[in-house]
């Protein structure tokens, strides 16, 4: 959901000229297969799958209108999600929302100690005794989702905007009630 949201918002906020190197930094597995297969292809023939792979990879190329030059050579680092949250000016929403949630999704070391082992001596053993997630986890991507609609009406210049306005508006406010009462059962135990 963040990353949808927030990649949505930074294609409707940023200028055009962004565009193409934008939608090639979608295309970075497709990207370094190339550069891998065009590697092995100068120093032996190509397996039979490869050449499957290579013309999947350049009718992708072929569909997003660029030619194989430009997609090799778009720069395309600045497209990662932390650096879309913060040219948006929402690094506090990664840091504090899409970081932390990124590690049950990843299954970082801080998910695992925390969630999914115990420390047994020097070792870790799985912990079979799971605990009810709150969910407090949820409400800052509903929050951004609540705004996705008004980032398209806002965009397009839509009539509507009043009326989605309000609807956005009602949900925001009970996610701000959902979320005082998180504090307060975290606060009360």
């Amino acid at each position: 959901m963040w990353e949808a949201h927030i990649k949505t918002e930074y294609l409707l906020r940023k200028k055009l000229r962004d565009y193409k190197a934008f939608l090639i930094s979608g295309y970075r597995p497709e990207k370094e297969m190339l550069i891998n297969l065009q590697a092995k292809g100068k120093k032996r023939k190509y397996f039979p799958i490869e050449k499957r792979v290579l013309s999947s990879i350049h009718s992708h190329i072929k569909s997003i209108g660029v030619s194989k030059k430009e997609f090799l050579n778009t720069k395309i680092n600045a497209f990662n999600v932390k650096n879309l949250f913060e040219s948006l000016q929402k690094a506090e929403a990664y840091y504090f929302g899409y970081g932390v949630a990124s590690h049950g999704i990843h299954g970082t070391w801080y998910d695992l100690s925390v969630n999914h082992l115990e420390k047994a001596g020097n070792r870790y053993k799985p912990n079979l005794s799971f605990k009810e997630i709150g969910f407090g986890y949820l409400i800052l991507p509903c929050l951004l989702l609540c705004n996705q609609p008004n980032l398209i009406i806002e965009y397009f210049n839509l009539q509507r905007k009043r009326i989605l306005d309000q609807i956005s508006k009602n949900i925001e406010d009970h996610l701000h009630d959902l979320n005082d009462l998180y504090e307060l059962k975290v606060r009360n135990g």
